[in-house]
C-alpha cells in the first residue's frame, strides 16, 4: 500500500502525527522522547507574546518552561489536577499555523488562544473580555487548506466553557464575531497610506466587533483536524471610542484566569452541562 493509499484510511489528526513521526516537532521546542511524563499535555492556552507564556506558568502549580525558540515558548504544568501546556505563536497566521498542526502531533486536543484585541464596538469597554464563537477569515495561511468560504468557528463546548468561567468570576465579556486579518496597520484601518479607513468601515458595516491576528488560523486548523479550540481575548483599546486600557497587566490576568478555568471545566466534561454555547453576554 502506498503512503498516499494509507493516509486515505487515517484521520486528519493521524495524518499530522504521521507527518511528524520521525521525532521532535521541526519548530517548538518540546522533545516527545524527553525524560518525565507529560512533555506535552491534551489542554493547551496559546498567547501571542512569549513573555506571555511565564505569566500564564505563574498560575500553574509545578510550572516549568520546556524550552524557547524564535517566536515559541512552551511552558508545561498543572491547573487544579488538569495537566496544561502554554505555548506562544508569535504574531500572525503563519507562527501559528506551525504551532497548532505541532502541537496537534504532540496529541494536543483543546487549545485557546489567550492575548489581546481592539474592539470596534463603542459599548465594548477597555478592560473588558471578548470571547469570540466565530472569526471572520480576512487572508491567511488556512487559504492553503481549505477555500474562502470554510468558517473559523469556536467548537461550542469551549465556548461553553469560556462564558461559565467568565460568569462565575464575575468578569464583564462579550460574545460576538470577530475579524483576523493579516496586517496590522492598513488591514487593520490604520491609514498609513491612502485607502486604510475603508477596511475599519468594512468591518464595522459587517458587525464585526473586535480584530486580532491569530484567531480564525487556529479555529479553522482546529476544525480541520478535528480539535477543540477557543478564543478569550482581553480588549486593550476601544477604536471606536480611540480609549486604551488602564490597566494591561490585571486584563491580561482576567483572560488567563478565564482560560484556565474553562480548562478546568473541559476536563471535567462539564461546560456543556454548565451552559449553552449560545449563552448571553454580558455588557457594562
Amino acid at each position: 500500500m502506498t503512503g498516499m493509499q494509507a493516509s486515505n484510511w487515517m484521520t486528519p489528526r493521524e495524518q499530522v502525527r504521521a507527518y511528524f513521526r520521525a521525532g521532535r516537532p521541526v519548530h517548538l521546542p518540546v522533545d516527545p522522547t524527553g525524560p518525565g511524563p507529560g512533555e506535552a499535555f491534551p489542554f493547551a492556552l496559546l498567547p501571542g507574546d512569549p513573555e506571555r507564556v511565564e505569566r500564564i506558568a505563574a498560575h500553574l502549580e509545578n510550572p516549568r518552561i520546556i524550552g524557547r525558540n524564535r517566536e515559541f515558548t512552551v511552558a508545561v504544568g498543572t491547573y487544579r489536577g488538569c495537566g496544561v501546556t502554554v505555548c506562544s505563536t508569535g504574531i500572525g497566521g503563519p507562527s501559528t499555523e506551525i504551532a497548532v498542526l505541532e502541537l496537534a502531533a504532540l496529541g494536543v486536543h483543546t487549545l485557546i488562544r489567550t492575548g489581546g484585541t481592539g474592539a470596534l464596538d463603542a459599548r465594548i469597554p477597555p478592560g473588558s473580555l471578548i470571547i469570540n464563537h466565530a472569526m471572520m477569515r480576512d487572508s491567511g495561511p488556512v487559504d492553503a487548506y481549505a477555500p474562502p468560504t470554510y468558517p473559523a468557528a469556536a467548537h461550542p463546548e469551549v465556548v461553553a466553557a469560556l462564558t461559565a468561567a467568565a460568569e462565575e468570576l464575575g468578569f464583564a465579556y462579550t460574545c460576538g464575531i470577530g475579524a483576523t486579518t493579516a496586517s496590522y496597520y492598513q488591514g487593520q484601518g490604520r491609514a498609513i497610506l491612502p485607502g486604510g479607513d475603508e477596511h475599519l468601515a468594512r468591518f464595522r458595516h459587517l458587525g464585526i466587533i473586535n480584530l486580532e491576528m491569530e484567531a480564525a488560523t487556529l479555529l479553522a486548523l482546529a476544525s480541520l483536524l478535528g480539535l477543540r479550540a477557543g478564543v478569550v481575548l482581553g480588549v486593550h483599546i476601544n477604536r471606536a471610542l480611540d480609549r486604551w486600557d488602564d490597566a494591561y497587566e490585571a486584563t491580561q490576568d482576567k483572560v488567563i484566569r478565564v482560560a484556565l478555568e474553562a480548562v478546568r471545566r473541559l476536563g471535567r466534561g462539564g461546560a456543556a452541562a454548565s451552559k449553552t454555547a449560545g449563552g448571553t453576554s454580558r455588557r457594562v
